[in-house]
């Protein structure tokens, strides 16, 4: 039978109520999504089953075995893919490509060298041609705090590892998004620079009150800089334990976090979810 919906648009539909009270919907709703890719060698089957949800302001981080599907979830969040079977849902509504409140943070800065960084940072505004005053003083205002004030009109070739990071974040927060996704953002720089950067994202971000999905294989980053921790299983990707963190009481930002007693606690939990 025709429905006039192509296939692959029903399944990602699947489970969408327009009528839902998008005030009781929480940000980010995935429904037992598979998730297949396809190859002249053959089949890859990424995700088998995966059901999370995330609410507003929260800060969930997910950790798994390399090829287990995390980066997978953040392109269907993104709308960049659609699941093979289940639903991803943003704001109650299907995920879609383009959407300016989702902002997607890869491992790599992907600055333009031939830019300066306030040119690269507004490239997104650009390209959606919202650059005003209002805005371009806001990026110049996320540049000072993230201790870029100095290098706004310099070349990215002129910036450290990890002030290229910072960069990357700004042009990603131009567009003011409510969810952002990062993807193992901090994974090529030094030890040190990524504890401060940890530091600083998490303090911006739930300062913010921005809902933050972050993808990593650190898995002291992930207990020092979330609500959650989705610790996932080998190929093909499901979900063996959602952890909640409480590192106790006056413990702000990662790099307190790592010096809490708790944290080792937390660690050797993760760790046996994963060898196992």
């Amino acid at each position: 039978m025709n429905t006039g919906v192509e296939p692959t648009q029903a399944v990602f539909s699947q489970g969408y109520d327009a009528n839902r009270d998008l005030q009781t919907a929480p940000h980010v709703e995935i429904r037992d999504v598979h998730h297949v890719y396809h190859s002249l060698e053959g089949e890859t089957v990424a995700l088998g089953g995966v059901s999370l949800t995330v609410d507003y302001g929260e800060f969930v981080s997910v950790v798994g075995p390399s090829g287990c599907g995390k980066s997978t979830l953040l392109s269907l969040i993104a709308g960049l893919v659609r699941p093979t079977s289940g639903s991803v849902l943003v704001k109650g509504k299907p995920a879609k490509l383009g959407d300016p409140q989702v902002g997607y943070m890869l491992q790599h800065d992907y600055l333009f060298e031939w830019r300066t960084i306030l040119d690269n940072c507004l490239l997104g505004l650009e390209v959606r041609r919202q650059v005003t005053r209002e805005r371009k003083e806001r990026v110049l205002q996320l540049l000072e705090e993230y201790g870029l004030g100095g290098f706004a009109h310099r070349y990215p070739d002129e910036l450290s590892g990890g002030m290229r990071q910072r960069a990357a974040l700004v042009r990603t927060l131009a567009l003011d998004p409510d969810l952002v996704l990062l993807d193992e953002p901090f994974g090529a720089l030094d030890y040190q620079t990524r504890l401060r950067l940890e530091d600083d994202v998490a303090r911006i971000l739930k300062g913010s009150g921005k809902s933050t999905i972050l993808v990593t294989h650190d898995i002291s980053e992930a207990i020092s800089m979330s609500d959650r921790v989705v610790v996932m299983s080998r190929r093909p990707g499901t979900i063996r334990r959602i952890i909640s963190i409480d590192l106790g009481e006056g413990v702000e930002g990662p790099l307190a976090a790592r010096r809490s007693p708790r944290m080792s606690e937390y660690f050797n939990l993760i760790w046996k979810e994963l060898e196992e």
